[in-house]
């Protein structure tokens, strides 16, 4: 089932239906963006003078889009990385297949080591 904001932007129904009300959007501003989170109760972390990351409450997503200085908003993806047909939609929607394929690049992860460290705060 396709959900959506006000008829038009899609949402994937995992979103929706996951543990946490609290989503994290990208979003492309211009101007002051500063002030939103005393409106609608949200935490944004400014990227740069035009990206910043907004944690907001899922219901309080549509408001967003009421913003003038919100240009464009990132809703969230699933990814996954598993050998399935799902998996290879979203190799190409992030792009990386391009570049895994690309025989100038000849990435096929070999000797590559990943580590991921959480901070608490």
């Amino acid at each position: 089932m396709a959900y959506t904001l006000d008829g038009i932007f899609p949402i994937e129904p995992n979103l929706l239906n996951g543990h946490s009300e609290i989503v994290e959007l990208i979003v492309k501003y211009s101007g002051d963006i500063l002030h939103i989170k005393n409106i609608i109760d949200a935490y944004i972390e400014l990227l740069d003078e035009n990206y910043a990351i907004i944690t907001i409450k899922k219901d309080l997503i549509p408001m967003l889009y009421k913003f003038p200085e919100i240009e464009y908003i990132e809703l969230p993806k699933t990814l996954t990385l598993t050998s399935n047909l799902r998996s290879n939609l979203n190799l190409n929607r992030t792009c990386i297949a391009q570049v895994h394929n690309d025989p100038v690049y000849n990435l096929q992860g070999v000797g590559v080591l990943i580590g991921i460290i959480r901070l608490n705060h």
